[in-house]
């Protein structure tokens, strides 16, 4: 009776073999990439508090030139950025187009499992029934290629460090709705394709426009002639921006807080999802090491 419990606990399942096998190695890769990068962002924060030096913007002083400064004051941008094909254009710092579209994709493990959602990205199916439409149009960022924060200058290319649009906080364009374009409703001052709200078609389209206005800016890089840059260490890049007026004290304490609670949070999901993935495979495991036993 024993012997017969004993070897339906040593059974391998395939299913939750499998199953197991995608929930540990890849749990394992996400939890060391996550953990490497958020420990080399916290030791460039923890970097930048003893090196950070304040300095007035209303003045470039050369013996600053290569280092790791923290300025306040007004950003401004003669640059008219403009959308390619909406009616939206604004003397901002960067101007910000997303994209939605409704789409099909597939929700569940049987053939024709597929439920509609809205996605700012291509989903490709297979099934004929269930292609979606092409995207007319796709998001994207501009920069404003002349930004002046005080004395100092910032190139289109480094604002894309300094405003990135995944850390940094957009405000939302204000439309104009004299000017909709043809086949395209307002709405809470998004544009979008949807004729019943309450039902929207697959490939109906949402269109939303944010944008960073000038005013003032702090700012956190590397004074590099009357340029600021950003600041290359041994754990990546140091370009940090906020909009007011902040201590780089403050600025790089809240970075290290939030850095903080993603590597717990990324530790606790990890190691629950490496233990769930190893629980799973653990007859496969075990018939795999007594196998290597035996050679």
């Amino acid at each position: 009776m024993n012997n017969n419990t004993d070897k339906n606990k040593d059974e391998i399942n395939p299913i939750s073999s499998i199953i197991g096998i995608m929930l540990f190695i890849p749990s394992l890769l996400l939890l060391f990439g996550v953990l490497f990068t958020y420990f080399n962002e916290g030791g460039a924060y923890k970097m930048a508090l003893g090196e950070t030096v304040s300095v007035s913007s209303s003045k470039i002083d050369q013996l600053h030139d290569g280092k790791l400064v923290h300025i306040v004051g007004e950003a401004q941008t003669n640059n008219v950025l403009e959308d390619d094909i909406f009616p939206v254009f604004t003397k901002s710092l960067t101007l910000t187009r997303n994209v939605e579209m409704y789409q099909w994709y597939k929700s569940g493990t049987r053939r024709f499992s597929y439920s509609k959602k809205w996605f700012s990205y291509p989903i490709h199916n297979m099934i004929p029934v269930f292609i979606n439409p092409l995207f007319p149009f796709f998001s994207q960022t501009k920069y404003a290629d002349d930004i002046t924060i005080g004395s100092f200058k910032m190139s289109s290319a480094d604002a894309k460090d300094f405003f990135d649009k995944r850390l940094f906080p957009r405000n939302k364009y204000m439309l104009n709705h004299s000017q909709t374009p043809a086949g395209y409703y307002v709405s809470n001052n998004i544009y979008h394709t949807i004729d019943d709200i309450q039902k929207p078609k697959i490939g109906d389209l949402i269109v939303e426009f944010l944008h960073i206005p000038v005013g003032t800016m702090t700012i956190i890089g590397e004074q590099r002639g009357e340029y600021i840059i950003p600041h290359k260490t041994k754990y990546g890049n140091i370009a940090l921006a906020a909009q007011g007026v902040y201590s780089f004290q403050e600025i790089l304490t809240s970075k290290l807080k939030t850095n903080d609670i993603v590597i717990w949070a990324a530790l606790g999901s990890g190691i629950i999802m490496l233990l769930l993935g190893f629980f799973l495979s653990k007859p496969l495991f075990i018939k795999i090491m007594q196998k290597l036993k035996e050679q």
